[in-house]
């Protein structure tokens, strides 16, 4: 392959799906009264209110709770969106040049909105409507299972099940790779993937996205799309759902309709993107989520930059986007951004944004009721993650009696765990740390992290009705598995 130069250096800017935004994040970006935001965060409200979802901007812009409210489920999609697009703004406020946009999966929206494809309320509204068409379709019991194995072995295991349900859903890396179908049928590849010495683990998913049996959903929102405007867009996005740049305003709609049926190819798209010259990846969502990806994806001479990897990290923002501008227009060609053009959506609307009396203030997670077709529904493609099997073989537990590890030596075998498997700086870990808002770890690795642990215990993996998502800090997982210590 010929040698990349310097100056044919690019950057991705990445926008990721459903699960990346941490309530409160947004906050330091509100203070500053960022014209954008504002109006922004008042057309997510909008599109969230008509759909009775109540207000979404109260989860980014406030400070979090500690207690878990009952937020609408919707509050995800529109949650997710809104920080992407504030965060972009920003990237685009400080000058850093960019050459791609790259969505995953439900971000490819956050992608389109962000190049002036689609203007940032009418793909806030896609969004509720793309949520709403799976709940229409009333599929029998559904869901999505990450695979830790490469997409041609899971593609033999898929076979082994034979079962027409079954679809490769999202291809993130060479060694996780997400199947969706009806819940028989997943409940039997996880069986013969056990068997197979292959790990597995079943998302809180509410349906089979990424599935053709979402067609008829795919026809309802692509319905609902015909009446939106589509702009030129001003910057190159790339999909990896279609697998090619978005060149015409029928590529957009092709898509919409696209983002509940076909595969998410995204370790695919970061290679064709490498070769191409791209070696900086900048995650524009909350926690780090693509940029795991990304590491574990491609080769080791790719930067990559999670704007908002926790909360804490709100505040370093922009350190981080100076750190950027300082490394970028220089090492590329001219005309890689179109940092001279605002935000689609950024209207030039300077009205306070609108409270309603006795809203709600954000959690730190967002609950999400039953259905009939999860025990643990959150949102879509919850925690596309990098496996953390490459880290360094965790330490041995510490040696304990009879009764089994005190709470310190849990703690702290939980805390090297989170170190070796996820490179997180252990100065910055404390026992009440929170996994997901404070140190950015998403619920897959808190679950990779767990079973790791529990290998090294010697303790029996809990079969069902297990929710990891109780568990929000160091203390609380430490906690846990003194208790199944002690009932053991």
């Amino acid at each position: 392959m010929r040698k990349v130069q310097l100056r044919e250096m690019k950057t991705v800017v990445m926008f990721p799906g459903p699960s990346s935004h941490i309530p409160g994040s947004l906050s330091p970006l509100f203070r500053e009264g960022t014209q954008f935001v504002n109006s922004l965060l008042r057309k997510v409200d909008a599109v969230s209110v008509a759909q009775g979802w109540g207000l979404v901007s109260p989860l980014l812009v406030e400070p979090a709770a500690k207690e878990a409210a009952h937020e609408h489920p919707g509050h995800l999609w529109l949650g997710y969106f809104a920080t992407s697009l504030a965060l972009f703004e920003k990237l685009r406020e400080s000058g850093v040049s960019f050459d791609v946009l790259l969505g995953h999966s439900g971000g490819e929206f956050s992608a389109l909105a962000a190049a002036g494809w689609l203007d940032a309320g009418d793909a806030a509204h896609l969004l509720s409507q793309r949520y709403e068409a799976v709940l229409r379709s009333e599929l029998p019991a559904s869901g999505m299972t990450a695979v830790e194995a490469p997409l041609r072995r899971v593609e033999h295991l898929c076979g082994v099940v034979d079962a027409g349900s079954l679809a490769i859903a999202v291809d993130n890396g060479p060694s996780q790779v997400v199947v969706s179908g009806f819940t028989p049928a997943l409940e039997r590849l996880e069986q013969v993937a056990l068997a197979a010495g292959v790990k597995t683990h079943r998302l809180g998913i509410p349906s089979a996205y990424h599935n053709p049996l979402l067609a008829g959903a795919a026809r309802d929102l692509t319905a609902v799309a015909a009446d939106i405007t589509i702009s030129r867009g001003a910057a190159r996005v790339y999909s990896p759902q279609l697998g090619r740049d978005i060149s015409t305003s029928q590529d957009v709609r092709e898509l919409i309709g696209a983002t509940l049926i076909t595969p998410v190819r995204f370790r695919t798209t970061l290679r064709d993107l490498y070769d191409e010259g791209a070696r900086v990846f900048v995650e524009c969502g909350a926690k780090q989520v693509l940029t795991e990806l990304a590491r574990a994806g491609i080769a080791p001479d790719v930067r990559c930059v999670p704007l908002l990897p926790s909360r804490l990290a709100a505040e370093q923002l922009a350190q981080q986007l100076s750190e950027l501008q300082g490394e970028g227009t220089s090492q590329r060609l001219a005309g890689g951004g179109i940092s001279g053009r605002p935000v689609a959506g950024a209207a030039e609307d300077r009205a306070p944004l609108e409270r309603t009396e006795g809203a709600t203030t954000a959690a730190d997670e967002t609950p999400v009721p039953d259905s009939p077709n999860s025990s643990s529904v959150s949102s879509e493609e919850q925690e596309p993650v990098s496996s953390p099997g490459s880290a360094p073989a965790s330490p041995p537990a510490p040696a304990g009696n009879g009764a089994g590890h005190t709470e310190s030596e849990l703690c702290e075998m939980v805390r090297q765990a989170l170190v070796q498997a996820l490179d997180l700086p252990p100065e910055v870990i404390e026992d009440d740390s929170e996994l997901a808002a404070d140190l950015g770890v998403s619920s897959l690795n808190q679950t990779l992290v767990f079973v790791e642990l529990l290998n090294q215990l010697g303790l029996t993996n809990p079969q069902g009705g297990f929710n990891m998502a109780a568990y929000r800090t160091v203390a609380d997982l430490a906690g846990l598995l003194q208790k199944m210590e002690q009932e053991t």
